[in-house]
């Protein structure tokens, strides 16, 4: 019996112990947020890029400049800036290009793109400049991407499948524009400054 009552009192203290480390050893419940990153969206950053209704925002991308774009990476740096309220996007890679939107390198003399981190949205960003000859194949490809978007949104967040259903698809010369975002008009016209 005395050893049950010892190991209930160990337990008890363990516990306590663990509840005081938690809330700031007061006692009390710390009312602080966490520090520990989510997976979640917060609310104070939405997952999508709908425009932001803070004051501070440039959802319309209006600092100009992009007349001196010489590249499309430029051109794709150029729209992280300038576009506050985009989601957290990371670049593309030779395999997103190969695998993802089925389009060989070696039709390309140059690309960049963002993707979005976390699949809770459909933004996505994609530019090219195209080997001559191939611009049938890079846009067949792109609309085979956009068809692949099409099924995967359609039936997981509507609102999002909507976005998609409004994407810029912009060709200048031997360049090519594909953008799944809230901005893409504005994005197209940017890019035929640029380009």
């Amino acid at each position: 019996m005395k050893k049950r009552s010892i190991a209930a009192l160990i337990l008890a203290l363990a516990l306590a112990l663990g509840l005081a480390s938690c809330g700031g050893g007061n006692g009390t419940a710390s009312t602080e947020p966490s520090t520990v990153p989510s997976v979640e969206p917060s609310a104070s950053a939405p997952a999508t890029d709908e425009p932001s209704e803070e004051p501070d925002s440039n959802p319309g991308g209006t600092s100009g400049g992009y007349e001196d774009i010489a590249d499309v990476k430029s051109f794709m740096d150029k729209v992280a800036e300038d576009y506050d309220d985009l989601p957290a996007m990371m670049d593309f890679d030779d395999g997103i290009v190969g695998d993802t939107y089925g389009i060989d390198l070696s039709m390309l003399d140059e690309y960049a793109g963002k993707f979005p981190l976390m699949n809770v949205t459909a933004t996505e960003f994609f530019a090219a400049k195209v080997k001559s000859g191939n611009m049938d194949a890079v846009v067949e490809a792109i609309e085979n991407r956009v068809a692949s978007l099409e099924q995967t949104w359609a039936t997981y967040l509507p609102e999002q499948y909507e976005l998609v259903k409004q994407y810029g698809l912009v060709q200048e010369g031997d360049y090519v524009l594909f953008v799944v975002s809230t901005h893409a008009a504005e994005m197209a016209e940017n890019f035929k400054a640029a380009f």
